[in-house]
């Protein structure tokens, strides 16, 4: 028997430095209509106070539950840190400047009822640093295959929601970058299925000095990937490069 707890859904949170932003996504979690859930926030040696702050709410609510690094690890580490700890039969993951609409979880676990997808995730929407919104929606393509996804992430990750009833215990690939991408590709490879609700359940916070934000950066981690991670021959690699890079450009201008 699985010990992961039925219909429980296990929100991953990795936080470092998060004061500004962390009490707008804990607060969306709050706000969600499906109130079976654990928070499980991982703080990456914060030096900012957000610590103190997350600290606070779990004293409130018993759903939340608090560690922290020994030392600096990044996201990758401390989402499968909490993927360890975490209980539940689902898993999303929600990062700590980001925000959730108030029916996300309703709407996207009524899909796992229909056809029984491993993974459910949707479409969501581009917000500026300051939280400020104009419309830059992400419609997210369906991924039926492997090679839909090799050839552009459509899977954003702040969206997506994992039956681990099917997929098993599940951890996230540690590669220098796009670990978010490279996981997604091996579920995808290994054959489980994709359901895209084509509705924003999740608003994305734009930074200038992120790592997305450095394309020189993501072009190379995307090059990477397909060679040194998925080992997949030069040409191929090539082909998948350029269809990702032509769907980054029209992403650019959302």
């Amino acid at each position: 028997m699985s010990r992961y707890v039925p219909g429980l859904v296990s929100i991953i949170t990795p936080s470092y430095n998060s004061l500004c932003y962390i009490d707008e996504a804990i607060n969306s979690v709050f706000e969600q209509t499906y109130t079976n859930w654990e928070l499980v926030i991982i703080d990456d040696c914060s030096n900012d106070g957000s610590y103190d702050v997350i600290c606070a709410y779990a004293r409130k609510d018993s759903r939340i539950k608090v560690f922290r690094m020994d030392v600096n690890s990044g996201p990758a580490v401390c989402r499968n840190k909490a993927m360890q700890i975490a209980q539940g039969q689902y898993v999303a993951i929600l990062d700590s400047d980001d925000i959730w609409m108030p029916g996300k979880l309703d709407k996207q676990l009524s899909l796992f009822a229909q056809s029984k997808p491993a993974v459910v995730y949707s479409y969501y929407e581009k917000i500026a640093e300051d939280g400020s919104r104009d419309n830059r929606v992400i419609k997210s393509k369906q991924v039926n295959s492997y090679s839909d996804l090799l050839k552009t992430n459509s899977i954003g990750n702040l969206t997506a929601i994992v039956d681990r009833f099917l997929t098993g215990n599940i951890q996230i690939p540690i590669v220098p970058a796009h670990e978010d991408y490279a996981f997604w590709l091996s579920l995808a490879k290994s054959g489980f299925t994709f359901m895209c609700l084509p509705e924003v359940t999740a608003l994305y916070r734009c930074h200038s000095n992120s790592f997305s934000a450095n394309k020189w950066k993501v072009a190379r981690s995307q090059w990477l990937i397909y060679r040194k991670v998925e080992k997949l021959p030069f040409i191929s690699s090539v082909v998948y490069f350029l269809q990702y890079f032509l769907n980054g450009i029209f992403k650019t201008f959302k």
